[in-house]
């Protein structure tokens, strides 16, 4: 039953298709991840740049 269902040309494109739409899923998941992180990383920067001016005011007032 295997055999004739791989000899027909239907199951061959069934199969690029599954593999396509694999391919793709994969693509947009890693997009996803990789955005994911960059918005991470962005958000801790700004939270440093503003420890750091808070730092520099409170040296001021103390001075």
């Amino acid at each position: 039953m295997i055999q004739e269902l791989i000899q027909r040309p239907f199951f061959q494109i069934e199969m690029q298709l599954l593999l396509c739409l694999g391919a793709m899923l994969t693509f947009t998941l890693m997009l996803l991840v990789l955005s994911y992180i960059s918005k991470r990383r962005r958000s801790q920067h700004k939270m440093q740049k503003l420890v750091s001016i808070d730092d520099t005011e409170q040296i001021q007032e103390i001075a």
